[in-house]
């Protein structure tokens, strides 16, 4: 019985992690129709990074880190919003 409890607890400490491809889709930025330059990540990757940031509670070079390991580690090839990206577009980003 002690097995099924140790082995129920470290259980608890696993993560699991999925992109579907919708997310990967939504990645990209539409173009703007403002002067202006053009942005390179959707909202949808914004408020990915900024809801890890929350959840985690990460510093802003973290908060980009932390996809970019995830990414790497699902053999997932996307470009990670860099600290400053997110940090000023978190300013006019709508979060859930």
């Amino acid at each position: 019985m002690p097995n099924k409890v140790n082995a129920a607890l470290r259980q608890r400490g696993s993560l699991t992690v999925w992109v579907s491809e919708e997310a990967i889709a939504g990645r990209k930025a539409a173009p703007r129709t403002t002067p202006g330059g053009q942005p390179n990540y959707s909202d949808l990757a914004i408020t990915t990074a900024l809801m890890l940031r929350a959840l985690f509670r990460l510093a802003l070079r973290q908060t980009e880190g932390l996809p970019a390991s995830i990414l790497h580690l699902l053999g997932v090839e996307l470009p990670v919003p860099d600290y400053s990206n997110i940090a000023r577009r978190a300013r006019t980003v709508t979060l859930p």
